[in-house]
């Protein structure tokens, strides 16, 4: 089975051995591949697809689950580990490797640097990121000027901040 998700102008496919293809826009390196540039355009007005890598610089694999955000995206492995990459500037990527601001054009794996593992959902918002591990917790970092990441703080978070779940049952 594969899939696929899209959002302002670039969309990503998974296929069904956990490949993942981006296409369209990639001007803050939500396609993944090491650009900071958009698909290339092969023939008339058809775009190529580009094939998603890690920070090895190896392609992404093993992947079960891909979202797409306003400028990021986000994948789920099948061993639970989220991976981000695109936009940055809010902390929607919550990664170690780079300050908020700064963006990545590869994958990151979120769990080098927070508790979180075995995430089973996620959501990847307008510039925020929120996930959901397997003992039922949410997390969400990024954007929250408008209490987008749930934790009253009306703040942007590069953190992974637990979002107030209580009633919720998975």
């Amino acid at each position: 089975k594969t899939s696929g998700a899209s959002n302002n102008g670039h969309t990503a496919f998974l296929t069904e051995n956990g490949l993942v293809y981006t296409i369209g826009k990639g001007a803050t390196g939500q396609l993944g591949n090491e650009t900071w540039t958009n698909s290339s355009v092969s023939t008339g007005n058809e775009y190529t697809a580009v094939q998603a890598i890690n920070k090895e610089n190896d392609p992404l694999d093993n992947i079960r689950d891909i979202y797409v955000g306003l400028t990021h995206t986000v994948a789920i492995d099948k061993d639970g580990k989220v991976l981000t990459w695109g936009s940055n500037n809010y902390g929607e990527l919550r990664s170690s490797q780079v300050q908020a601001g700064v963006n990545l054009a590869r994958a990151y794996d979120v769990a080098e640097d927070t508790r979180i593992e075995k995430v089973i959902l996620v959501s990847a918002g307008e510039s925020y990121t929120v996930v959901v591990d397997e003992t039922g917790f949410a997390y969400a970092w990024g954007k929250g000027t408008t209490g987008q990441l749930g934790n009253k703080l009306g703040i942007n978070s590069i953190e992974a901040r637990r979002v107030g779940t209580e009633g919720i049952s998975l």
